[in-house]
């Protein structure tokens, strides 16, 4: 069971839940015990939980399946209505500017109220002589409603654990792909999280995040699509999508030749990069029209936690006292309820047997036929990922100054899908891999085979890079160093 000094990651999504605990320290992170189980059907909606009872049951219930428990927990809130992450450039601030210039340009990009959401940025300072000299800076900001927020602590409070940081996706994911690997560190990486109802690629430029967006395109927008085209409902057409699809390569060259604008290579330099081209026009942008930003009052977070930006120095804005949530806190649990301890917890779900993939059915049989139809109802869904994937892309390419992204990482539950990778591969002309998050780390887990944990290694990056938030070695990764008091950063 996993005990003791193990930090619990956990990453609850709309369709399935996510635990692992992880211990063993800086020096060698190990894998001790895995959780995965469905979200509860109508405890969130629209991106907000709205049952936290309910669904920390759910949580204390998978832990306890799993034999999960730590001294601690990292959590992450992540959602297309609630929560946005993003990189901007400003013009380098004056003394005491930097605070009412993000304030300004969150204005602009963010869908909903100020007054009533959670905020933390950071500066980002690359190790780069053309930044150091450069007359913008680059913010990474986070923002999510405090609604989702507060409904998140008493989730997790209700499934007996102990919140210590609530982090976002992006940062996460870098840790357990990015952070935790010793070389690679000259690369650009697109990573590409395909979720249930959206898609976010991040591009991160010598481990650090240079690039954020996110596509209301996800599975769920394939099971409507084979739900329509086979007239079924949509849980046998989910049932159908996770059994059943695939990506037919030959199939996708014969139906798609040329539809897709024909492979580029990312890799390359474009011939001539404009670093000051405009944003290119999208329907999943949530950038408003251009308009002069006033400031706003935002929600003071002393009653609550924030967003913690990795492992930062930068002190808060003037007149903002963040809840501190790096170290133990003493969170009462809600009135009536007091805290499971699983320290004892015993109980853990078998591994189902592990067997080869059967091959491709021929084309013509039943299942042959099948498969081709629920291909075919997904291709233009896949399509449709493609050429916003290529426009990401590009549009980072056309901003960078080097204007090269080496390769992608999938993952979510959409990348395991067969053939996919390679289908992006082709479509995008860049190195495309599946992750896994467990490779790098040492796997202590025994009721688990090796096999079933690197089937479900894709859904793991985000719980995996939660819970080695403090165990990856300050070596390990370029800083990006906390804003200068020049910057305008309150002490």
């Amino acid at each position: 069971m996993a005990g003791g000094g193990a930090v619990v990651g956990l990453d609850i999504g709309t369709t399935t839940i996510k635990a692992v605990a992880v211990g063993g320290g800086r020096q060698k992170p190990q894998l001790l015990a895995v959780g995965i189980a469905p979200t509860p059907e109508g405890l969130i909606a629209n991106d907000v939980i709205v049952d936290p009872q309910a669904l920390g049951q759910a949580v204390k219930q998978l832990l306890l399946e799993n034999g999960i428990s730590g001294r601690a927990l990292v959590s992450s809130v992540a959602g297309q209505s609630a929560v946005v992450v993003r990189v901007i450039e400003i013009p380098r601030p004056g003394q005491g500017e930097l605070e009412q210039m993000v304030k300004w340009e969150v204005e602009r990009q963010v869908p909903f109220a100020a007054e009533t959401t959670v905020m933390d940025y950071k500066v980002i300072e690359r190790d780069m002589p053309e930044a150091e000299a450069s007359e913008n800076i680059e913010v990474f900001f986070a923002i999510a409603q405090q609604d989702l927020i507060d409904s998140h602590v008493e989730t997790v409070m209700g499934a007996g654990l102990e919140p210590k940081v609530i982090d976002v996706e992006p940062l996460a994911i870098c840790r357990s792909l990015l952070d935790i690997v010793r070389n690679g560190g000259e690369e650009t990486v697109a990573i590409v999280n395909m979720g249930d109802k959206a898609t976010e690629i991040d591009i991160f430029n010598r481990k650090l995040i240079s690039f954020s967006r996110l596509l209301p395109l996800g599975g769920n927008a394939l099971t409507r699509a084979i739900s329509d085209m086979l007239g079924q409902p949509l849980e046998h057409a989910e049932r159908l999508k996770k059994e059943m699809g695939e990506v037919f390569l030959e199939l996708a060259e014969t139906a798609q030749t040329g539809a897709f604008g024909g492979p580029m290579d990312f890799s390359q330099p474009q011939p001539t990069a404009t670093f000051d081209a405009p944003a290119a026009p999208s329907p999943f942008d949530f950038t408003p029209p251009d308009e002069t930003p006033q400031p706003s009052a935002y929600r003071s977070t002393t009653d609550g936690p924030v967003f913690d930006i990795e492992d930062d120095e930068l002190s808060p804005p003037a007149g903002r006292q963040p809840l501190d949530l790096s170290a133990d806190v003493d969170l009462p649990p809600p009135a009536g309820r007091q805290p499971i301890d699983l320290s004892g917890a015993t109980g853990l779900i078998p591994a189902g047997p592990s067997v080869p993939a059967p091959a491709s059915p021929s084309l013509e049989s039943d299942e042959g036929r099948m498969k081709r139809q629920i291909f075919d109802a997904m291709l233009p869904i896949l399509g449709d990922l493609v050429t916003e994937l290529r426009r990401s892309l590009d549009y980072y390419r056309s901003r960078s100054r080097e204007g090269v992204v080496h390769r992608l990482v999938l993952c979510g539950g959409m990348a395991r899908m067969k053939n996919l990778a390679p289908f992006l591969e082709r479509e995008l002309g860049m190195t495309v891999e599946v992750a896994n998050p467990l490779q790098h780390l040492e796997v202590g887990v025994k009721n688990l085979s090796r096999e079933y944990l690197n089937e479900i290694a894709p859904l793991l990056p985000v719980a995996v890079g939660l819970a080695i938030r403090d165990m990856i070695a300050e070596s390990a990764r370029p800083k990006a160093r906390p804003a200068k008091k020049k910057a305008g950063a309150a002490s």
